[in-house]
């Protein structure tokens, strides 16, 4: 799996601590925010491409924000967002089954939202946001 982002960590100066939590911690309460131009995640032959996304961490540790995403090859896309943590491996399982039905070479976009705990997909809960800390 090879993983690179290009962005701006907004609120840089507050990430600052005496461990991860507490350096989050502190860099989440001062509004921080991490804003990506672009990236992706390649996992053999799926290609994950992020489009201009904002993300954050909220008060509980987990992630939040929307992810724009492009998968091309999307099933296998979806097993690697698995992979990486991004959505639970079962929910990224039954998710792959579902992007099957993509037309052929053409990409899959998608938005990821993480609000409230949960990873959403429209409307619908995927499972837990990733937890940052």
């Amino acid at each position: 799996v090879t993983i690179g982002f290009e962005g701006t960590i907004n609120g840089a100066s507050f990430l600052r601590g005496s461990g991860w939590a507490e350096v989050l911690g502190r860099w989440s309460a001062a509004k921080g925010s991490l804003a990506i131009q672009q990236g992706g995640i390649m996992a053999g032959e799926a290609v994950l491409s992020v489009k201009p996304s904002t993300l954050a961490v909220d008060a509980s540790g987990r992630l939040a924000g929307d992810l724009a995403l492009s998968l091309a090859r999307a099933p296998q896309g979806v097993m690697a967002l698995g992979a990486v943590g991004v959505l639970p491996e079962e929910t990224a399982a039954v998710a792959s089954g579902l992007t099957g039905v993509q037309l052929p070479g053409k990409p899959l976009d998608a938005t990821l939202s993480f609000h409230d705990g949960q990873t959403w997909l429209g409307p619908l809960p995927l499972g837990p946001a990733p937890r940052v800390y």
